[in-house]
This record gives C-alpha cells, structure tokens and sequence, in this order.
C-alpha cells in the first residue's frame, strides 16, 4: 500500500513558492528503500547538492526505521517533504506501542542531530482509537552558503 500526494502552492505577493510531497506507506520495514528512493526523488527536485543527498537518505532512514519497529501492526508510516528555495523540511509520523525515547539510542539520534539543521521528536499522549501513541519525528536542512539549492 502506497499513497502519494505532490503540490505546489501559488505564491502570494512576497511568499516563496513551496513544494509538498506526502507519501504514506506501510509501518513494515521492507518499505525503507521505497522511502529512500523518493528522498532521493524529491532532493533532486529540490535541487539539493549532491553530497548533501546520501545524508538526508541517511537521517530519513534513521527516524522511519525506529518509527517502524515500534510501529502499532498493520498501522502506516507518513512522510511530507516540503522545500523551496532556501530549506526542505520532512516530517515523518507513525503510531508506536510505546513512548518512544530517543535514549534509547543516543548514537542513532546524535546522528540525527549533527546532520540537520533541526531535529524534533515529538509524541502525544497513548490515543486508544489508535492503538498507540502518535508520534513524529520532523528535521530540516538550510542551504548554505556553499549549496546551490
């Protein structure tokens, strides 16, 4: 199962324009190298330097892998890419069983943090219609002064 939503929105006056990409796959592991190739997809898209891609692989990697092992069964994976000019953004959501705690693999999240810009994860309190707690991990890159994004 595979759900892919792509959208520009129409700039205002002074707005830039941003894309949208939003992808929902299965909660399973065997779909980390779907994730990864639209990662790739949408860097180019978004003109992101090509060394900047394998870590963007890498940290979106990191966060869907530990969403997915303790993902409610059966229950999905969400994923939105937003760019434009001068950032993209991803926010990558899932139910999990437990309260994840990013302790609980420090190396992993320390990762996560050198190679992005910002790094949040987030959770809300166990919601029963669900099954689990929803949670979400959301990271993004600035282009620098030596990308040309």
């Amino acid at each position: 199962m595979m759900k892919v939503v792509s959208e520009t929105s129409a700039p205002q006056q002074t707005a830039v324009v941003a894309h949208r990409v939003v992808v929902e796959l299965a909660a399973e592991l065997h779909e980390l190298g779907m994730l990864r190739a639209l990662a790739d997809t949408v860097c180019m898209m978004a003109d992101v330097a090509l060394d900047a891609i394998p870590d963007i692989r890498l940290v979106l990697s990191e966060a869907a892998t530990a969403l997915m092992l303790d993902a409610v069964p059966g229950s999905t994976l969400d994923c939105e890419f937003t760019y434009n000019r001068r950032r993209i953004s991803v926010r990558i959501s899932a139910t999990t069983t437990r309260d994840i705690e990013v302790s609980r693999d420090p190396l992993s999240w320390q990762l996560v943090r050198m190679l992005t810009d910002a790094a949040e994860l987030t959770r809300d309190p166990f919601d029963p219609a669900a099954g689990g707690y929803p949670t979400a991990i959301e990271f993004s890159w600035e282009r620098g002064t030596s990308d040309a994004m």
